[in-house]
């Protein structure tokens, strides 16, 4: 490498540097309560399902860089905690394949909670993707309680109401649809919130 070169990579290298330095290191910390909350409340939410064996999966996704979901570890630190607690551990965590930020590739999720329909509770933080002609029937006949914590998505509402999907912890929608600019949330009430078959009449 020419001298020319070496000063290039270096002027580079601390471009970088003060960009990470500036932009970063000075932003404050991201606020990480909702998200322990939400693993709290998913956990608490479980146990209340739970059978007699006790058993809880947990189906995360495969993929990271775009594909990652935003704060999956601190939702699942804050979950397996809160299930010690109770002196319950999870039984298994299953990864699938992502469609896109929040949602798993229908296929993948089926042949996964084919695999797992006799444990007790099984936690989605994937959604609940069915394939275009597949129908929610197909899973009445599964031990397994469903509690999906993820993204809103078309459909949910319906297996909500065919009692498929037990519960729902959706992230809080805007309290009217011109407001689309909400502040950050401070904990669990501020950012989601819980639906199950009972108030499933309020979703869009």
């Amino acid at each position: 490498m020419n001298k020319k070169a070496v000063i290039l990579a270096t002027l580079i290298v601390v471009a970088l540097g003060s960009i990470y330095f500036t932009t970063f290191r000075g932003m404050p910390d991201l606020n990480r309560q909702p998200y322990k909350d939400l693993g709290k409340r998913t956990a608490e939410e479980a146990v209340k399902l739970l059978g007699q064996n006790k058993r809880v999966s947990v189906i995360i996704n495969r993929e990271f860089g775009a594909l990652k979901i935003p704060n999956l570890e601190i939702q699942m630190d804050a979950f397996t905690t809160a299930l010690k607690e109770k002196g319950l551990m999870v039984e298994s965590i299953e990864k699938v394949e992502m469609q896109k930020v929040g949602f798993a590739r229908a296929p993948a999720f089926g042949a996964v909670v084919d695999s797992l329909k006799d444990t007790d509770v099984i936690v989605s933080w994937v959604g609940f993707p069915m394939l275009p002609r597949q129908s929610p029937a197909a899973f009445k006949n599964y031990k397994a309680k469903f509690i999906v914590a993820a993204p809103y998505e078309r459909g949910l509402k319906n297996l909500l109401q065919e009692g498929i999907i037990q519960i729902a912890i959706l992230p809080k929608f805007p309290s009217s649809p011109s407001n689309t600019s909400q502040p950050f949330p401070q904990n669990f009430d501020g950012g989601f919130q819980v639906f199950t078959p009972k108030d499933a009449a309020n979703l869009p």
